[in-house]
């Protein structure tokens, strides 16, 4: 299920639901066979498939959470974490805000004003859920400047996530988050309020729910002083507004998680533009609504 997930994002079309029953995905592959011969399933066939394999390997899965060394195996926990995150992408915002809202009295949060904090996307963290894919490299963490578009979503002085993210090197900031075997991330406790969030911002009567999660999340990553303005800032927002706030939020607290592509494509799609010097000439690269899925991977970075 995972696996088909991540593919269907990568090359299949969003998820859209007055098409996804005729818009081409990705091949679903059930069995192992060299030979076999690989044809696209629509995106909806690929949903299919992915809920009914969520659905019997939670009836299988026997263990809660796994212990520190085999975070990297699926639990009953981080089961549930997927299917909430594929019920949001697939549109399912009362499912996706059920399996979140069941999960959150387990998520313990970071709190990033307290001295003995550390990383939230860290295995050691304590909002670790399943730990399996590496979030960064030595070349994010050295040779590749985080864009400015993403540094102005957070508040300079009140966001603490800005000197636990980013560090300055010249004239640029890079990545501070760590790389390799301790800083490994699948499932954790800020994506699942942000899931919360989110699916409750579309369930009608559920508003002041998707502003209460927010808050939850914010208060632990915010400054007391600037999470106190923001705060009265979200209690004053519509259903669009909120949104919006939500989406911002996923930008600034899932960086460099691998989440934000997704996000782009799945929502707004917004066009944008990337300059960047391969072997030694400048080129730009242009994303735009239509041609997103024909550019290579190096030319969508431009968000990150």
């Amino acid at each position: 299920a995972y696996t088909h997930f991540d593919l269907l994002n990568l090359y299949g079309k969003p998820y859209k639901p007055e098409s996804a029953i005729s818009d081409r995905g990705i091949p679903i592959a059930t069995q192992i066979d060299i030979e076999q011969k690989y044809e696209a399933a629509t995106v909806e066939e690929v949903y299919n498939q992915i809920f009914a394999d969520i659905k019997e390997g939670r009836e299988l899965l026997q263990v809660e959470q796994q212990s520190r060394d085999v975070q990297y195996r699926f639990s009953k926990r981080s089961a549930m974490a997927l299917e909430a995150r594929v019920r949001l992408y697939h549109q399912d915002w009362e499912d996706a805000l059920e399996l979140a809202e069941e999960l959150i009295p387990s998520c313990s949060l970071e709190n990033l004003n307290e001295a003995t904090a550390g990383d939230p996307a860290l295995v050691t963290s304590k909002e670790a859920i399943m730990s399996l894919e590496v979030i960064g490299s030595y070349y994010l963490n050295g040779g590749m400047h985080i864009t400015s578009q993403l540094l102005e979503k957070y508040n300079q002085a009140g966001d603490k996530r800005l000197g636990v993210y980013f560090k300055e090197n010249g004239d640029y900031y890079v990545c501070k988050r760590e790389y390799g075997n301790n800083a490994r991330i699948t499932f954790r406790s800020g994506e699942i309020y942000l899931i919360a969030a989110e699916a409750a911002a579309h369930v009608e009567g559920r508003l002041e729910l998707a502003k209460t999660r927010l808050k939850e999340l914010m208060v632990n990553r915010l400054t007391p002083d600037y999470y106190a303005e923001k705060a009265v800032e979200i209690d004053g927002m519509n259903q669009n507004q909120l949104i919006e706030e939500i989406a911002n939020e996923r930008a600034r607290e899932l960086a460099i998680e691998g989440h934000r592509w997704f996000d782009l494509r799945r929502t707004t799609r917004p066009s944008m533009e990337k300059t960047y010097v391969l072997n030694g000439e400048e080129r730009t690269a242009t994303l735009t609504p239509v041609s997103y899925t024909h550019l290579r991977a190096h030319e969508t970075l431009s968000d990150l």
